[in-house]
């Protein structure tokens, strides 16, 4: 029998660094052929919604279910609920209406197809779900109020200024900051052994030709620096000051030598929360800071890919019609070429144009 196995989900409640864990509600045994370690099992409805209700945070589920489809009321207003999954049994006749479960995105007939929805939907939606921090701060007057800036605009001086700084230090152990970077990576996957090849293949075989094919692999490497810079854990950040200083090394090559033709417009699929859209529907042309790495892509429905199904979300339409280089073009460089990626460097800043039927235009 195929083994299927979920390891990239993984989630570690002590470290917390990943979004997406799976809960599958059967009154059956999760089937011998998936192994993950932190799949998350329940026979109880109400266990289920109690254990998932505990989670206050940015913490999200992808809830899995093969019994009644009267439990599926109970998990729709669930905002720690994502995606609902239906695995149907064997010569189950099942009737429903999906319009009216905004929530579900399938039923399935085999445990395969199951798994491989479950895998892609993970990647899109960890890529698409980087959040955003949206600034009052009106683009004319920057320059000249600095010192009386809000509270919020001040951090984000201060951590434009950390960031600046970790990868323009100078007289720095590289190979000891590898070293730590990948200490730090191990102790995080220490039960994935999946994760923990790939670690050891980076440390034997990643170099500046091949740092950003690294980057765009759905590995270890992803999701924690992301992680890092979305939660603003500075200790973190500074572990993965390695890999940062070589991606920015790539960034002013590739800078160089890439001729454009602008404007140039790009494209990003958003997940959003209620709070992100009303703070984008409301405030009035603010700046918008993207605290992590942003991919983008030349292709509007590659975007609109990573975004189908969600609940709520936006198109971001980028116009980039000046020479300021905060961005490369990686598709060549990338492991998943056909996306045409066009990726920023963390803590750009974009104004907000218009917002219209969930089409955001940025410059």
């Amino acid at each position: 029998m195929e083994k299927y196995n979920l390891s990239f989900t993984e989630l570690n409640e002590t470290q917390n660094h990943e979004d997406f864990n799976i809960i599958w509600l059967s009154l059956d045994a999760v089937p011998n052929s998936i192994s993950d370690n932190y799949l998350k099992q329940f026979d109880c409805r109400e266990a289920c919604i109690s254990y998932i209700r505990k989670f206050k945070s940015e913490r999200k589920f992808l809830l899995v279910l093969t019994m009644d489809l009267e439990y599926l009321s109970s998990f729709q207003d669930l905002s720690q609920i994502q995606s609902i999954y239906i695995l149907k049994k064997s010569n189950e006749n099942i009737q429903f209406n999906k319009q009216n479960y905004l929530k579900l995105v399938d039923r399935f007939e085999n445990i395969g197809e199951l798994i491989n929805r479950l895998r892609k939907d993970i990647l899109l939606l960890y890529t698409s779900d980087l959040p955003v921090n949206i600034s009052s701060l009106n683009e004319n007057n920057i320059e000249e109020s600095l010192i009386s800036l809000h509270r919020n605009s001040l951090t984000i001086l201060w951590y434009k200024s950390f960031i600046y700084h970790l990868i323009q230090s100078l007289n720095v152990n590289m190979e000891e900051l590898k070293q730590i970077m990948l200490d730090q990576c191990r102790l995080e996957y220490q039960n994935s052994e999946n994760e923990l090849i790939k670690i050891n293949s980076f440390n034997m075989y990643c170099s500046n030709e091949t740092i950003l094919n690294w980057y765009t692999q759905d590995s270890f490497l992803y999701r924690l620096l992301n992680k890092a810079f979305r939660t603003r854990n500075i200790h973190f950040i500074c572990r993965f000051q390695y890999f940062l200083k070589g991606v920015y090394k790539k960034f002013q090559e590739l800078s160089e030598i890439q001729q454009e033709t602008y404007p140039l417009i790009v494209y990003r699929g958003q997940i959003l929360n209620t709070n992100d859209l009303k703070r984008l529907q409301s405030n009035v042309d603010p700046l918008i800071l993207m605290n992590t790495f942003v991919s983008t892509t030349r292709n509007e429905e590659i975007a609109r890919l990573f975004i189908r199904g969600a609940r709520l979300s936006a198109l971001f339409k980028i116009n980039i019609n000046n020479r300021f280089r905060s961005y490369i073009d990686i598709s060549s460089f990338s492991s998943m070429p056909y996306e045409q990626e066009i990726l920023f460097f963390p803590l750009i800043l974009f104004n907000k144009k218009t917002i219209q039927h969930g089409l955001l235009n940025l410059r």
